[in-house]
């Protein structure tokens, strides 16, 4: 069983609370593009993950653009759009989004060599607790 949800969790679209399977999407490997490059995280505002919805829609059968569809709009069109130029027969890539570590390894099945968005909490200790190492025991 979680061999076989793994499986299926690493080819979905995740896209606010839902996933979904779209045959061929998942053919496109990750590779970080320019944006990914100039991240800074001095100067980073908004939401995560907000990316990959950039590139990521659903068009409805009356044409209308959604990033997540419901009920009767299921019967929508995947649309994969470009962050980067590709020449022809080239390898087309794609960045998966600003996403830490462990969310590529949960939701993509792998982690990548460089993420500019890998980040980890640090939680301040009170100054009661902290030891002075170089005192010793």
């Amino acid at each position: 069983f979680l061999w076989a949800k793994q499986v299926l969790s690493t080819r979905a679209w995740n896209m606010q609370g839902r996933q979904y399977l779209v045959p061929v999407a998942g053919m496109f490997n990750h590779a970080p593009d320019q944006e990914d490059y100039d991240f800074r995280w001095e100067t980073a505002t908004g939401a995560r993950s907000q990316k990959f919805l950039t590139y990521h829609k659903f068009e409805t059968p009356s044409g209308r653009l959604v990033q997540a569809p419901r009920g009767a709009e299921l019967d929508t069109l995947a649309i994969v759009l470009a962050d980067r130029s590709c020449k022809a027969g080239e390898q087309m890539f794609e960045s998966y989004g600003d996403n830490d570590n462990a969310i590529y390894l949960d939701y993509h099945g792998f982690v990548p060599q460089w993420n500019p968005y890998e980040c980890f909490r640090v939680h301040r200790l009170p100054f009661d607790t902290v030891q002075d190492w170089n005192a010793g025991p």
